[in-house]
């Protein structure tokens, strides 16, 4: 069997009986996932979108500003994370030509957050929630 490794192939023996997991090799410099962290992410992650519909229902703004202040806090968030790890924005060309496509998609997100603080209002969070996710398979 054939496991992938970042530079390079690696033949390894998986004829004796032995678990999938033993299939995978890491060498010098890999690490193994820390999954208990990864769960963690995940579950912080979940926690955050799954107390959105309360939230939005409490807060008495439209849900155009709803959008508009969540993307600002985006920015904040990411312009801080950029500056901590002392990353540089694209510029030039690449930006030049990137930023139409960027302008698009940011416009179809805000309009996807507005469709769905309205949906939080109009109906059960349940049912909001499972259509914001079944838009996809239903296109």
């Amino acid at each position: 069997m054939w496991a992938m490794r970042p530079q390079r192939w690696k033949r390894i023996n998986t004829t004796k009986a032995a678990p999938v997991r033993a299939a995978f090799v890491f060498g010098k410099g890999d690490r193994p996932v820390k999954q208990n962290q990864n769960r963690l992410q995940m579950l912080g992650a979940m926690v955050i979108f799954g107390t959105l519909g309360p939230f939005v229902r409490q807060i008495d703004l439209s849900s155009g500003a709803l959008a508009l202040l969540r993307a600002l806090m985006a920015v904040g968030v990411i312009g801080a994370f950029l500056i901590a790890r002392r990353k540089k924005l694209c510029r030039g060309a690449v930006l030049r030509k990137s930023l139409p496509l960027l302008l698009l998609s940011g416009a179809a997100m805000g309009i996807n957050w507005i469709l769905l603080f309205q949906a939080y209002r109009y109906t059960t969070i349940a049912v909001a929630t499972l259509s914001y996710y079944f838009a996809p398979v239903l296109v």
